[in-house]
């Protein structure tokens, strides 16, 4: 499998920021997204440059690496396992609640496994966060590519995270 090209085309003869060092990670492991909406759809997965390019014109790749590989080239995702799914829901559940007045938001969970060579994900946790990964996607990559294994609607599973941290 070949992952030489990522977003942009930026190929590793030229990633001086090393956006395409990726952690090896098993065919088996699922993955969670929060998305707008219970349905899968192409917006569910499209990086922030994709949305806005005007806003990414000034970077200047050599200065600022960090930018260009997080926000061009990659989306935010979770490792999601039995031990980490309930700390997954509440960080998603905390940013629904604060989102929840936006008039018609049906916030989502997706979970899903990557079936394509199109898609390589880097691990990236912080203090807050163990299980955050980074997804990066070439630019053939098309979301019927992915397994999805569920899909949890946020509303549905606030009793869920209240259960199980009263059982903690």
């Amino acid at each position: 499998m070949s992952f030489n090209t990522i977003g942009l085309g930026l190929t590793a003869d030229d990633d001086t920021c090393g956006c395409l060092n990726f952690d090896p990670k098993l065919d088996d492991v699922y993955y969670a997204r929060r998305i707008a909406r219970p349905i899968i759809e192409d917006a569910n997965f499209k990086t922030k440059y994709e949305i806005n390019p005007e806003a990414f014109q000034t970077i200047d790749i050599s200065k600022d690496c960090k930018t260009w590989c997080q926000n061009t080239t990659c989306l935010s995702i979770n490792e999601w396992n039995e031990n980490n799914k309930n700390d997954i829901l509440k960080k998603y559940l905390k940013n629904f609640k604060n989102l929840k007045p936006q008039k018609a938001r049906k916030d989502a969970v997706i979970i899903f496994k990557i079936t394509t060579s199109e898609a390589k994900i880097k691990s990236s946790p912080s203090p807050q966060d163990h299980s955050h990964c980074d997804l990066y996607k070439t630019d053939n990559f098309a979301i019927q590519n992915l397994q999805v294994i569920e899909i949890i609607e946020l509303e549905n599973c606030i009793h869920m995270v209240k259960t199980s941290h009263n059982n903690d």
